[in-house]
């Protein structure tokens, strides 16, 4: 296990499962997130961000997760792990993150200037998780058929049980 990629529905714990993958693993974490955004959540240009994701995507090892180039990131992983988790744990995930995880104080896989405010763009997410099992995952599933005929590790995770299941296999 050298390059991972974690994807799943906003709010199912991908940042924190990559720490907690990259300290067990020895391996440097890439949050996307923090790479493409400005402060106050402006994205950087296309030709930026392109630019930017050619980067973290030629090291030789690294847990990555986001949502932004995940496609790219699960093509040159050689280990998926997909949190296929319900809605219910998705919006429980961000309103924690909103609510309680971090007090106020921007969560460590955001970019700086960026954080969880109740605003629009927290209802857009909540929105956005909403619609993930009918317009994300059918994608990020047919990834995953991809890169087991490749032969790349894929591991589906639904529960907290199973994902634990992961890290304790790791030594």
């Amino acid at each position: 296990m050298r390059r991972v990629a974690i994807v799943g529905t906003p709010g199912a714990g991908k940042s924190t499962l990559a720490r907690k993958l990259g300290a067990r693993a020895g391996l440097p974490v890439i949050h996307l997130d923090q790479h493409h955004f400005l402060p106050d959540w402006q994205p950087k240009s296309d030709e930026e961000w392109d630019g930017v994701v050619e980067e973290l995507l030629a090291g030789d090892r690294w847990v990555m997760d986001g949502a932004f180039a995940m496609e790219e990131a699960v093509e040159r992983a050689d280990t998926i792990v997909f949190l296929d988790f319900s809605r219910a744990r998705g919006y429980l995930g961000s309103v924690k993150r909103l609510a309680l995880a971090y007090l106020g104080e921007p969560a460590p896989d955001f970019a700086p200037g960026c954080e969880d405010k109740l605003d629009v763009d927290f209802w857009r997410l909540l929105k956005t998780i909403h619609r993930y099992p009918r317009v994300q995952r059918p994608g990020i599933v047919a990834d995953l058929e991809r890169g087991r005929i490749a032969g790349k590790r894929v591991v589906v995770a639904q529960t907290r049980r199973q994902l634990q299941g992961l890290l304790d296999e790791l030594p």
